[in-house]
């Protein structure tokens, strides 16, 4: 789309000539010129022709810079949008201060820190988009979840479903603490970019203690998991915030990997709990 000032050029052009009209009636014309009089009328002539060539170029220029300064505002403009979006969580201290100095003397280390990287320069990825909405399916625990990851309200009947991992957690912890673990997206939970809460499989107010069953697509890219990979970009973002707002709330949170087999996981939650010193007597 080209700016406004092109559709002035004629109006220019036409200012212009007026202007050398003008210019040449401070000069007298003379009807009776000798030899020397006529050439000094071509000298005039030139003169003129030279002073309207510079015009037009020095109005051409200012035309072309003034095209300029409009696309870089737009441009200038663009961006600025961009970097609004990241504002909030620049502002964040799970962002600005957590993520940016997470520890990179590890593979996982430098993953985080690259990961940081690319969420402030890529905002949209943070959010979720149309195609963040598709459903999502669980291969292993052959679970399928039609629901928006970041919905605050669902009805019952839509509500996702447990995996088998998931279940096995949730059997498990409320057997051995005897207290209900439920899925919950508790209001400390806020997602710092959609303003929307993040869900915990399993959770305790009480004992401020939760369980997270992680399946593959939290850990690696597939298209048939993921539609996009700034979708599984966001899936990352999400656990490190969930990490880090559950840490910062005082809440001990159990993360279970899809690796870890149903029969295993028992013990390994066990073993988790004893490295937080919540183990029964």
């Amino acid at each position: 789309m080209k700016p406004t000032c092109f559709g002035m050029i004629r109006c220019i052009v036409q200012e212009l000539l007026e202007l050398f009209r003008l210019l040449k009636l401070l000069f007298p014309v003379r009807k009776h010129l000798h030899q020397e009089d006529k050439t000094m009328e071509r000298h005039d002539n030139n003169i003129y022709i030279s002073l309207l060539c510079r015009i037009v170029v020095w109005a051409i220029v200012i035309v072309i810079i003034w095209w300029m300064v409009v696309w870089i505002q737009k441009k200038i403009k663009s961006m600025y949008e961009s970097i609004s979006r990241i504002s909030r969580i620049s502002r964040e201290p799970i962002m600005s201060d957590s993520l940016e100095s997470l520890p990179t003397d590890s593979a996982h280390g430098l993953f985080n820190h690259f990961l940081y990287l690319f969420l402030t320069r890529h905002p949209s990825s943070v959010a979720y988009d149309s195609s963040s909405f598709a459903p999502s399916r669980n291969v292993e625990n052959n679970v399928e979840n039609t629901i928006a990851p970041n919905s605050d309200h669902q009805p019952p009947q839509q509500r996702p479903k447990c995996s088998k991992g998931e279940k096995v957690c949730k059997e498990f912890m409320e057997e051995y603490f005897g207290k209900p673990f439920e899925k919950v997206r508790p209001h400390f939970l806020q997602n710092p970019v959609t303003r929307e809460n993040l869900e915990l499989d399993c959770y305790n107010e009480e004992l401020k203690l939760a369980i997270e069953y992680n399946g593959r697509q939290h850990y690696e890219y597939t298209p048939f998991m993921h539609s996009t990979k700034e979708t599984f970009y966001a899936q990352q973002y999400r656990d490190l915030i969930k990490q880090e707002l559950c840490k910062k709330n005082g809440i001990d949170l159990i993360t279970v990997p899809y690796k870890i087999p149903e029969s295993a996981i028992p013990d390994y939650i066990q073993s988790e709990l004893s490295k937080l010193g919540r183990l029964q007597n």
